[in-house]
């Protein structure tokens, strides 16, 4: 009986010791790993070459609607990504790990009453990349420890 509530006083006290790393492991979303990966297309010769214009949404809009925006990026890099021939890497897949972002970020648009990406003003790729940087560094500095 007496080693029965010992196990039981050890697996609570486990449990509650997780607890509090599970909650902040939820807060803690971070964009470090995609910013090597925009500035490596940044860096790329031919990028001035695309005669491609992409929605770009811009800071402000992060501010207000976070998912809505990261998942216009996510869906205009896959775009980009298309229409540059000899993307390297396959762009890194850095359309699906912003879409993972966006997710995390876990807005809905009906609730919200955030835009839809082809409000958004139409840029060339690379002030679109520019912008996406911009915003992948606020969402570090916003959310990051």
């Amino acid at each position: 009986m007496l080693r029965r509530r010992l196990t039981l006083a050890s697996v609570l006290l486990c449990l509650s010791c997780l607890f509090p790393l599970t909650v902040q492991l939820q807060t803690r979303i971070c964009a470090r790993d995609l910013i090597p990966r925009v500035q490596f297309l940044q860096a790329r010769s031919d990028l001035m070459s695309l005669d491609c214009r992409l929605y770009t949404p811009g800071i402000e809009d992060y501010m207000r609607c976070p998912s809505s925006t990261i998942k216009c990026f996510a869906d205009e890099v896959e775009v980009l990504i298309q229409e540059w021939e000899r993307v390297p890497y396959g762009g890194f897949k850095l359309n699906v790990k912003l879409g993972q972002l966006a997710s995390l970020l876990n807005e809905t648009l009906e609730d919200s009453g955030c835009f839809q990406c082809e409000l958004s003003k139409e840029q060339r790729a690379d002030k679109f990349l520019e912008d996406l940087l911009s915003t992948l560094e606020t969402v570090n500095s916003q959310r990051c420890p």
